[in-house]
């Protein structure tokens, strides 16, 4: 209509031609913008996703050292538990005495563990530090599985 102006005899093979031309083009265009937009808004997604994993990861990261200190410190916990009891052990070795039964007991008791470690080093060729490492990987372990639980962020030893 617009290069006719409304006339049918102007309606030429020519001014098809040139009509056809013209929606082929402004296809093409409408086309063209559509993939720049879907490329932009991909882009966009692209960085959100890598905004929000690095956050996981941040996270993931924080909780798992919170896991790892609390079990340090509860291993260190028993580890001073065990060291006084097997110092206990060891001055009923070498012979002291008392007459207050809460220090007979604990003395006796230090005996008892002294014995077990002793026995248990000998069969196993464990160490004290090496248990205090298993039980330390233990600990970390429970608490990284009742945190995941918890919050829902899988987390793992491979930090």
């Amino acid at each position: 209509m617009k290069i006719t102006l409304g006339d049918d005899a102007a309606l030429t093979e020519e001014t098809i031609i040139e009509t056809l031309d013209r929606v082929t083009a402004e296809i093409r265009r409408e086309e063209a913008e559509k993939v720049v937009a879907e490329l932009g808004a991909h882009d966009e997604t692209r960085q959100e996703l890598a905004y929000e994993s690095e956050k996981r990861s941040r996270l993931q990261e924080r909780l798992y050292w919170k896991c790892d200190r609390l079990a340090r410190r509860i291993t260190r916990f028993v580890g001073v538990v065990v060291l006084i009891l097997l110092t206990a052990g060891l001055l009923t070795g070498v012979g002291m005495k008392t007459e207050n039964p809460f220090l007979a007991w604990f003395l006796l008791i230090g005996s008892g563990v002294s014995l077990v470690f002793s026995v248990a080093g000998y069969w196993t060729g464990t160490t004290v530090k090496g248990l205090e490492d298993r039980l330390h990987k233990y600990v970390l372990v429970r608490l990284l599985k009742r945190e995941s639980k918890a919050t829902g962020v899988i987390l793992s030893l491979s930090s």
